[in-house]
């Protein structure tokens, strides 16, 4: 079945945007007091897989990275708040394009 167990609300920018401004998305998001999490890094940057330097290349899954995230969801979670962390995830994707 397709059933989703919503422990994980994870967004995706349309273009990679890169390190560097997914950092400055995530600190424009915390200023807001907006936690936001990295949801998924992949296995060849890994410190001990990166170690290993027998991994080459994984461009779609680095693409991946780059460009996903994870959404706060918890119970709690109100009709306000969701359109509070809306609102400024509209506003801080427009400042870092």
């Amino acid at each position: 079945t397709n059933v989703s167990s919503y422990h994980l609300f994870v967004a995706q920018f349309k273009k990679i945007k890169g390190l560097d401004k997914l950092k400055t998305f995530f600190a424009l998001m915390k200023d807001e007091g907006i936690y936001l999490n990295i949801h998924y890094i992949p296995i060849h940057i890994q410190p001990y897989f990166k170690s290993l330097k027998n991994f080459t290349c994984l461009q779609s899954s680095e693409d991946y990275y780059l460009k996903s995230f994870s959404l706060p969801i918890y119970y709690q979670l109100q009709e306000n708040d969701i359109k509070y962390i809306s609102n400024k995830l509209n506003q801080n994707i427009k400042r870092i394009k």
